[in-house]
Parts: structure tokens; sequence; C-alpha cells
């Protein structure tokens, strides 16, 4: 009991996390609930939070490498249903707009509500429909956070998958950074077939913003330039993975 109260303290240093990503809800793009997402976000991540970090032993790494204002797209591997959750817990400093599937975002009623509430964007499987594009565009030309899980689907056997180039491509495109996460132990925590998160010990760390504001009007060989930055991103954080396992 005294470790939860120890944890929820904590939580007080981050309120100007809240406060300034409160403040950046002011956006044009279509919201159902504009204000009501980030205070719905927000107090589900500070409640979250003492759980995570009794129940997995959760640990952070790469805290002060999340921007505290301007826009930047989050890229993090997928191996558990929970990892927006996950991340979003332990660093509630900025409102991560996710991408969702269809299949989950539309699953039912109850299911779309709770995404709108977190403000999260629908989306296809393997590729981002062009409306998708310009959703994502709208959320970090006017100043916000993006959360995209480029393999597209959750794993099945814990494997780090290949990397849509999306993020990237949308990246250079509005001339914003890309932040990568590493989910470490999630897999083993909740996997897809689970029904209920097991006692695993869960490790997340964000790695330095990378900048593309330095690209500028890609158009021949575009298509090879996006590739190897994406496997720039999939490489550090498989190696963040591999760290992670051999530290047990």
């Amino acid at each position: 009991m005294t470790l939860y109260f120890q944890n929820c303290i904590e939580l007080n240093q981050w309120h100007k996390g809240f406060e300034s990503s409160f403040l950046m809800t002011k956006m044009k793009e279509n919201r159902k609930f504009k204000y009501l997402d980030t205070f719905f976000y927000f107090f589900t991540m500070y409640a979250l939070f003492p759980i995570l970090k009794v129940y997995h032993q959760a640990e952070r790494a790469g805290f002060k490498n999340v921007p505290r204002k301007g826009p930047f797209i989050i890229v993090a591997n997928h191996a558990s249903y929970l990892d927006p959750w996950y991340l979003s817990t332990l660093f509630p400093i900025r409102h991560f707009r996710y991408l969702v599937t269809n299949k989950w975002f539309k699953k039912n009623k109850l299911w779309t509500l709770l995404f709108e509430l977190y403000g999260c964007v629908p989306i296809t499987p393997d590729e981002m429909e062009p409306s998708t594009i310009k959703i994502v565009l709208k959320i970090v030309k006017e100043g916000g956070a993006a959360g995209i899980f480029p393999e597209g689907r959750v794993c099945y056997d814990g494997k780090t998958q290949e990397f849509n180039t999306g993020a990237v491509y949308i990246a250079m495109r509005a001339k914003v950074p890309i932040v990568p996460a590493a989910i470490c132990g999630s897999y083993a925590m909740f996997p897809r077939h689970a029904k209920f998160p097991r006692p695993r010990k869960l490790r997340i760390v964000i790695g330095k913003p990378i900048d593309y504001s330095h690209f500028d009007d890609l158009k021949k060989d575009s298509k090879d330039i996006y590739i190897s930055e994406t496997q720039k991103i999939r490489d550090w954080i498989v190696d963040q993975l591999r760290q992670f396992e051999h530290r047990k």
C-alpha cells in the first residue's frame, strides 16, 4: 500500500503534461469529444499508473525524449492489445492520438465510443487510406502527437514484424520528428490469446526524436528513403527488445 501511494505522488510531477496537452485540443479536425477525450485519456492514465508500477514492476527510460510541445509522431512495436495503454500510462506527458484498425474501432458501439473518447483514428489494417493520412497530417500540423504502430497489427508470436513506411512518409511530408518507442515485455504480459494480463515485468524505452525537417520535397528514389528510414527505426526498437531479454 505504501508503494501504491508513493507512485501516486510521482504523478504530481506530470501535471504540466496534462495542461499542455489540454490546451492543444483546440484542433479543427473531426472529433466528437474535443475536450472530453483529453480529460478521459489523462484520467485513465493516471489511474492505471500505480497498477502498472505495482503489478508489472513497470520501468521507463527516455522520459525527457518526449517533446513537451510541438508536433511529432510516436512509433512503437506492437506485441499486445494493451500497448497503447502501457505507453500512454508510463509517459502521460502528451495526448497520443493512436491509429486503430477498423476491425476494432467499429467492432461494436461500446468499442467505438471508447476509442472516440481516447481521440483515436480509425484506419484499414494494411495500408493507410488517403483520408487517414490527411487526418494524421492535420493532427501533427496543428501541434498534436500521433501514435502509430507500423506493424499494422498485434503480432502472434512476440516477434517484431516488418514496419509499414506510412509513419516516415507522413513525418517527411509534414517535416515533423518521429519519436521511437520500444515496448518491452508486453507480449509476455498480455499476448493476443490471453484473457487477463500476467504479472510480468514491463519496460518502455523512448529514443531521441528523429528530425525530418531537413528532407526537402522528395521525388526521385523517395520509396527507397522511406524504406531505409523505417528500417532504422525498427532496428533500434529490436535492439532495445534484445537488451531487455538479456537483462532477465
